[in-house]
């Protein structure tokens, strides 16, 4: 794997920011932020999140001949 993100919420009420950022320095990498996302559910109010989109976008940039 070329390029690895992880994305995160401030406000997640079963995932502790702490172990997110840590699997995150563990994997050489920052965790993305995404203020009052909850748990990244429809009942959190999250129906989309631009973040990945772009994520996704920006890998395709860096590295388009590995995807589709």
């Amino acid at each position: 794997m070329d390029r690895l993100t992880i994305i995160r919420s401030d406000a997640d009420p079963y995932v502790p920011p702490g172990h997110t950022d840590r699997l995150a320095d563990l994997l050489g990498v920052s965790a993305q932020v995404v203020p009052g996302a909850g748990h990244f559910l429809a009942s959190d109010g999250v129906t989309s999140l631009p973040v990945v989109r772009e994520a996704i976008a920006s890998s395709w940039l860096m590295f388009p001949h590995r995807c589709p």
